[in-house]
């Protein structure tokens, strides 16, 4: 479950982070995005992201697939993020968090889906199919990013909403992301005929024994 802090200073950081991204087109791929935004990148045992008087990321070289998409976009958001000057202003304002490593982390991991996954791209895929599985089909396919990743764009995409999405895998749930929203199951639990059970889901078969569902408010 994503539970932020929605406050002024989580609304602003947004508003930074899609205006920086505006200034580069949106550019996709990683290479020309790090350099439209004057990031330095290179290869390393982990992934990690440096900031000072030269931002720097570190990433494991691996093949650009959606998994090493989502890494990059993830250690830009911590530059983005202490650029920007939020970091300090999260970690005053946001005190109260239990525990603030995880919830920078939590942080950074929606800021990479909106760098993957701009507000545009969430309204193009969703415009004709609206709150559906098919449109996180749609998102992952425009941006390049995984399933599991456009599943929980879709569910956050307005922090204010009730939306869910899960994938089970046989009669198990594989993954699954809310936002401002309680399922009657957890992630690993064993849920059998789960369109059958539960009629307020709407599902889409992914093959080989995997289903999409989503649930929104």
């Amino acid at each position: 479950m994503f539970d932020p802090v929605f406050d002024f200073i989580t609304s602003d950081l947004l508003s930074y982070v899609i205006g920086e991204l505006e200034k580069t087109d949106f550019e996709r791929d990683p290479i020309l995005l790090c350099e439209k935004l004057e990031v330095q990148r290179h290869s390393g045992p982990r992934h990690i992201a440096y900031s000072g008087e030269v931002d720097i990321i570190l990433v494991k070289t691996e093949e650009f697939g959606s998994r090493l998409l989502f890494d990059i976009a993830h250690e830009l958001s911590h530059v983005l993020i202490k650029r920007g000057g939020y970091d300090a202003a999260i970690r005053h304002y946001h005190s109260s968090v239990p525990n603030m490593k995880q919830h920078m982390e939590e942080l950074a991991n929606y800021i990479a889906g909106v760098i993957l996954m701009p507000p545009h791209d969430v309204y193009d895929s969703q415009r004709s199919t609206g709150d559906s599985p098919l449109t996180i089909m749609k998102l992952a396919e425009l941006s390049g990013a995984s399933a599991n990743a456009a599943m929980r764009r879709w569910a956050t995409q307005d922090l204010s909403g009730r939306r869910g999405a899960f994938i089970t895998e046989g009669n198990y749930i594989q993954d699954m992301t809310t936002c401002n929203l309680w399922l009657p199951f957890q992630r690993f639990d064993r849920v059998p005929e789960i369109a059958l059970h539960h009629p307020e889901v709407n599902v889409l078969s992914l093959g080989e024994d995997r289903l999409l569902g989503t649930v929104a408010w």
